[in-house]
């Protein structure tokens, strides 16, 4: 999620529209955490002054992140890693997998690096050929 597209959804006040999101930069080790703020994208864009490519930005960004995981069907699995400059192969990587879905929907800002499955079908698991299902 882009701190900055998202600026114009951002609220203090958590409600039944608003999704919890962290700064990872703010993550000093992962596991349980806190909301920084709650996005609320109710809120329209353009009557919060945005204009041109930054009212673009934003709408894109509620569009294909904020409402994806707020209208979530499944529950899907995220990988979130901490964003690291100069990650050499000997450095540990640091990350956690959580669960997020329907009743439990969160959103991590672009200071992480956040893997999930495209479809509910990319996190089952499948036998190996050869091997009973």
């Amino acid at each position: 999620m882009n701190k900055k597209r998202t600026k114009v959804y951002r609220t203090e006040t958590e409600n039944a529209d608003t999704l919890p999101i962290t700064c990872g930069a703010r993550v000093t080790d992962f596991g349980l955490w806190t909301p920084d703020v709650y996005l609320d994208p109710t809120i329209d864009a353009e009557s919060r002054g945005l204009v041109g490519s930054a009212l673009q930005d934003a709408v894109r960004e509620r569009a294909e992140r904020i409402l994806r995981v707020r209208d979530l069907d499944h529950e899907e699995a995220v990988l979130c890693l901490k964003d690291t400059v100069g990650m050499e192969p000997i450095r540990p990587v640091r990350g956690s997998l959580y669960s997020r879905g329907p009743g439990n929907a969160f959103l991590f800002d672009h200071t992480l690096q956040i893997g999930y499955a495209v479809t509910p079908a990319d996190n089952a698991r499948s036998a190996r050929p050869g091997t009973p299902a």
